[in-house]
C-alpha cells in the first residue's frame, strides 16, 4: 500500500459473538485494505450489514478489531501483531454519528467549544485558543451568527453543521461520518451533499463518509469503496465505479443497469464482443477476459439509443413495453426476446408504447464482468 497515504488499513478483521469451538468465526468485516490520501473524500458504501460502519467504528477506535492495522498520519492507531491499541479519546479524530448528539442545555457556541474544554486540564489549549478555533470553526459552518443560540433553536440542517463543527474544532488529521445526512428530508439532504463538498475541498481534511445512498457516494467522493457481506468490491472513482463495475453486485448496487449473460467471442485491448441470448454486443473491461469466458454485461440506461425499427437490420431489435415521463428524460420499459430493459431517452420525442424499435449501445456504457467474480 502506498506510503503517502494519510490512512491506511490492512487486513482489518472485525467479528461478533466470539469464537465456538468446531465453527468458523463470523466476521462482520474480513481483510478489508482501504487507504486515502490527505484531501481525499472517501466513501465506504453499501447495503445496511455490509461492515461499512463496523470499518468506521475501527478506524474511530470505537471497535477494536480482531486483525489488522490501522494507521493515521504515519501514526499506528491499531496493530494486532504489535498488541497496539490506541483508545478512541486519543486517536485525535474527528467524527460526526447519524444522531448528532448536541447538548441541548448548552448554546451553540458552548457545544462547539465543548471537545476543547474536556479532558486532562494539562492537554486543554489555552482559553484564547478555544475562542479563536471556535470562532474559526463556526465561520466555516457559516453558523457565527447562531452562536448565543440555544442549540435545540436550530433546525436539522443547522444542528449537523453544528455537529461537523464540535468535531472540526479539534483539527483533526481524519473526519470520519456516519450516515451524518439520514436524519434529513430529502431536499435538505441534497443542500447539505453540496455543502458538504464545499466545506471538505475548502478545509482539507482528510474525510471518510458511510452511506448506503449512492447518489451521495456519486456526489462527493473523489473515492468510492463498494462493500457487500463484509468485503471491499471495488475501490475506484466514482466514474470508474459507475462505469466500470468490477462484479456484478457493483453494477446492480451503483446506479441502475441492465445486465445480461453471454460469452466472449472476441478481445482487444480494454474491448470484447460478447455473443448474448439476443445478440452481440461490445463492451469494456477492467478484467483479462479470454475468448470462450462467461460474463455478465452491465449495460447503463442512459448508453442504449432507441430509434424506430426499420431501414438497417442487424441492431438489436424490441418493442417498447412502457414509459415514464420525468421532466427531460424519458423511461422506458423495453422488451428484447424474453428480456426486458432499462432505458433512458430524451423527452422531445417520446416514443409510444407498443411501438418496435432498434436499441444500439454505446461501448463505453457497456461493461463485461467475469461470471466468477460477480458470485
Amino acid at each position: 500500500m502506498d506510503s503517502n497515504k494519510l490512512l491506511k488499513v490492512e487486513g482489518l478483521y472485525k467479528s461478533y459473538g466470539g469464537h465456538q469451538k468446531g465453527r468458523e468465526r463470523n466476521y462482520a468485516v474480513a481483510d478489508i485494505n482501504l487507504s486515502a490520501a490527505s484531501g481525499d473524500f472517501l466513501t465506504l458504501l453499501g447495503p445496511s450489514g455490509c461492515g461499512k460502519s463496523t470499518t468506521l467504528r475501527c478506524i474511530a477506535g470505537l471497535e477494536s478489531p480482531d486483525l489488522g492495522t490501522i494507521t493515521v498520519a504515519d501514526r499506528v492507531l491499531f496493530s494486532s501483531d504489535n498488541g497496539i491499541s490506541v483508545r478512541a479519546n486519543q486517536r485525535g479524530l474527528g467524527m460526526v454519528f447519524q444522531s448528532y448528539g448536541i447538548w441541548p442545555h448548552m448554546d451553540v457556541y458552548k457545544n462547539a467549544a465543548f471537545p476543547l474544554q474536556v479532558g486532562e486540564k494539562k492537554n486543554r489549549p489555552p482559553a484564547k485558543q478555544i475562542r479563536e478555533r471556535v470562532e474559526r470553526a463556526l465561520e466555516v459552518v457559516q453558523l457565527s451568527d447562531f452562536a448565543g443560540r440555544s442549540a435545540t433553536a436550530l433546525s436539522g440542517g443547522q444542528q449537523q453543521r453544528l455537529a461537523l463543527a464540535r468535531a472540526l474544532v479539534m483539527e483533526p488529521p481524519l473526519l470520519l461520518l456516519d450516515e451524518p445526512l439520514s436524519n434529513l428530508d430529502a431536499k435538505l439532504r441534497t443542500d447539505m451533499r453540496f455543502e458538504l463538498k464545499r466545506l471538505q475541498h475548502e478545509i482539507g481534511v482528510t474525510t471518510v463518509y458511510v452511506t448506503h445512498d449512492q447518489s451521495e457516494a456519486l456526489a462527493m467522493s473523489t473515492n468510492i469503496a463498494v462493500m457487500s457481506n463484509g468485503k471491499v468490491e471495488q475501490v475506484g472513482s466514482p466514474r470508474e465505479v459507475y462505469g466500470s463495475p468490477a462484479a456484478e453486485f457493483v453494477a446492480r448496487f451503483v446506479g441502475s443497469a441492465n445486465l445480461v449473460s453471454g460469452t466472449v467471442t472476441s478481445a482487444s485491448g480494454d474491448g470484447v464482443t460478447v455473443k448474448t441470448p439476443d445478440g452481440l454486443i461490445t463492451a469494456s473491461t477492467t478484467t483479462d477476459l479470454a475468448v470462450g469466458a462467461d460474463v455478465f454485461v452491465s449495460v447503463r440506461p442512459e448508453s442504449v439509443t432507441l430509434t424506430p425499427a426499420g431501414g438497417e437490420r442487424g441492431e438489436w431489435e424490441g418493442v417498447v413495453d412502457g414509459s415514464a415521463y420525468l421532466g427531460m428524460t424519458m423511461e422506458y420499459r423495453v422488451k428484447v426476446g424474453d428480456t426486458e430493459w432499462n432505458v433512458s431517452g430524451s423527452s422531445e420525442s417520446p416514443l409510444a408504447d407498443g411501438t418496435p424499435i432498434r436499441l444500439s449501445f454505446a461501448k463505453h456504457g457497456c461493461a463485461a464482468v467475469p461470471m466468477a467474480a460477480a458470485s
